[in-house]
């Protein structure tokens, strides 16, 4: 069940890496794949073919990754977050590499046929014109008040709520900081600089502000789902279907609109950044004192790598990237570590890797061996894997309750203990589980 979760979560991955790579086919501000070519380029028949060959290079990585996750979906029954953080990790990774290639070969043919714009200094006068103002603070406070809102009956799990709040001012704050940022020149033409530039902030505060919201929906939904699950969780699902699409629609309509601005550009003069971006995706520039950039296609932002900051985002990007299949290791041996449960005359405990529970005997109220889980389990902070749930979860039955099992493994042990408190707890053995219980009904007299 697990791994069908993992793979059938993610299997959209490929799909959408493989559609926004193959939009940078077209020309958008000059640029294609991330080189800077002259108009005359559009119809050059090499460069057609090279941006042909790119496409279906894509479409078949992007094949090849779907086929591999419903495999892995379907056949992978152990070792399954291993497994899952490669096959991401490729998903990644994988469709760069025709990215980088075609970048590479159209800087070669671009030096083979002498294109490069001049270099010269131009002027553009953004101030002559209308810019939209930037987006009222105001309408991002209310959702930092939302985000808190569950912390009225949810204070275990007070940092997660904060962090939504924090996350809804980071939104406001990026959506400020864009309009200081530099105008989007292509060439001489002012009035297509301007209105790239408008549009662009537009498109962003925009996107901003419905992060903003929907990060509020999504607190909600997580203080609903602490409390009466599944609603919530099924809320935040949609929630974040939505935000998904929604990102995509305006970063795409963002491009469209750049292509359609800049159809006539390349003519003339127009400006070429080439020498700044290295194979088309990382910004290098040690004169530029900024650390965040705008990218030259779309609506997204980079890092300047030139800059110690940017040096230090991108060396963590690339430990990430090549500590997830650790990762997934890691998350295994979790999985896989074993349940110890011991009782005594004073004390039942168990414990699995640093977890370790312990309930006194005479605190115990009612005894229950149990051959199915708890209704409507669901967790509140801790582990919940295929072969492990540990940590403080909640049920329909009990409300919160502290749990330690095998789900996989019955029977179980129910306990409550004389402060309403409730325990689940069981090993990864059936016979060692019953006869423990044996043992506390001994040692508790029911």
């Amino acid at each position: 069940m697990m791994n069908m979760i993992l793979f059938g979560s993610m299997i959209w991955i490929p799909v959408l890496i493989a559609y926004m790579l193959i939009n940078e086919a077209k020309f958008k501000k000059n640029i294609v794949i991330g080189v800077t070519l002259p108009k005359e380029a559009r119809e050059d028949e090499k460069v057609l073919s090279i941006l042909d060959t790119f496409k279906k290079q894509e479409i078949l990585i992007c094949v090849i990754l779907m086929a591999l996750g419903v495999l892995c979906m379907i056949f992978v029954k152990k070792f399954s977050m291993t497994v899952f953080t490669i096959w991401i990790l490729m998903c990644i990774v994988a469709p760069y590499i025709p990215y980088i290639l075609t970048n590479i070969r159209l800087k070669e043919y671009k030096e083979e046929k002498g294109w490069g714009a001049q270099k010269r200094t131009v002027y553009t006068d953004t101030a002559a014109q209308r810019q939209p103002e930037p987006l009222n603070s105001w309408l991002f406070f209310p959702p930092v008040l939302i985000s808190l809102i569950p912390l009225v009956w949810d204070h275990q799990t007070w940092f997660l709520y904060v962090l939504f709040a924090v996350l809804c001012v980071l939104f406001w704050l990026s959506c400020r900081w864009l309009y200081r940022n530099k105008p989007e020149m292509v060439d001489e033409n002012t009035d297509v600089t301007n209105t790239l530039s408008r549009m662009r902030r537009y498109n962003w505060s925009k996107m901003w502000l419905v992060c903003s919201w929907l990060m509020a929906m999504m607190a909600l939904c997580a203080g609903i789902d602490f409390r009466w699950s599944p609603w919530g969780m099924v809320t935040a699902l949609v929630l974040t279907v939505f935000l998904t699409v929604y990102a995509i629609r305006i970063e795409m309509k963002t491009r469209a609109v750049q292509e359609k601005l800049t159809k006539n550009s390349g003519a003339d003069w127009y400006v070429d950044e080439d020498d700044r971006w290295l194979y088309g995706l990382l910004y290098y520039n040690p004169d530029d004192s900024r650390v965040i950039i705008n990218n030259r296609v779309g609506l997204n932002t980079t890092i300047n790598i030139a800059r110690p900051a940017g040096k230090i985002f991108i060396g963590l990007t690339a430990l990430v990237l090549a500590a997830l299949p650790f990762l997934g290791i890691f998350f295994d041996s979790i999985d896989t570590k074993p349940i110890d449960m011991t009782v005594s005359e004073e004390t039942v405990e168990i414990r699995s890797g640093l977890s370790d529970y312990k309930v006194s005997i005479a605190e115990i109220d009612s005894l229950e061996l149990r051959e199915d889980l708890l209704t409507n389990l669901s967790r509140r902070s801790g582990t919940g894997m295929e072969h492990t749930l540990k940590g403080h979860f909640t049920s329909k039955e009990t409300g919160n309750v502290t749990v330690l099992v095998d789900p996989t493994v019955e029977p179980y042990i129910f306990i409550q203990t004389k402060d309403g408190k409730y325990w689940f707890f069981g090993t990864r053995d059936s016979e060692t589980t019953e006869q423990l219980y044996d043992q506390l009904k001994q040692y508790t007299g029911q």
